[in-house]
């Protein structure tokens, strides 16, 4: 259901040498003129996700986001994070499409 490749997991511990490891959610970001898109944030488990323990890491997803996505893979490149799954993301925003976005 969720795969995390080797570059991504060694980038993730880069970053917590210096923080305190929390659990990392993996969530749909909507807002702006960019279409929407899979992200990465810190933040606690609740009673509607589902959690996978890698490694020494806990990603967390919703279960109605879960449902939507599956299977998730995260890779990282030069480009930085990157997100492969069934979820159909579509550009939403009104404004852009009205070309009036910048």
């Amino acid at each position: 259901m969720l795969k995390v490749t080797k570059s991504a997991i060694k980038k993730i511990a880069e970053y917590f040498q210096d923080n305190e490891l929390k659990p990392i959610r993996i969530l749909l970001h909507e807002g702006g003129c960019a279409p929407s898109s899979l992200a990465l944030d810190l933040d606690e488990i609740k009673d509607t996700d589902t959690v996978f323990d890698i490694d020494v890491f806990q990603f967390i997803v919703d279960e109605d986001l879960l449902e939507k996505t599956v299977p998730i893979k995260i890779d990282y490149t030069r480009s930085g994070f990157q997100f492969d799954s069934e979820l159909e993301l579509e550009d939403t925003c009104s404004v852009c499409m009205s070309g009036d976005c910048g």
